[in-house]
């Protein structure tokens, strides 16, 4: 799992598709909470998968609670 004492590529992608096993996420997860490198890639990765909010969400969502 884990290459070099972090965490590899191919195991990030596994995580973010919920293709590890109960043992290896918690491996996983238990070596995220102990190293600030996999933490900050992690994070670059979630960050990379996500979208932004279209620019007109805000007003949206305030004209629909009224």
């Amino acid at each position: 799992m884990i290459e070099n004492h972090h965490i590899s590529d191919d195991r990030y992608l596994a995580f973010q598709q919920n293709r590890l096993d109960e043992e290896e996420r918690i491996k996983f997860l238990i070596h995220i909470s102990r190293c600030d490198y996999c933490s900050e890639r992690l994070a670059g990765f979630m960050e990379a998968d996500t979208l932004p909010a279209p620019p007109d969400m805000k007003m949206n969502i305030l004209a629909a609670s009224k």
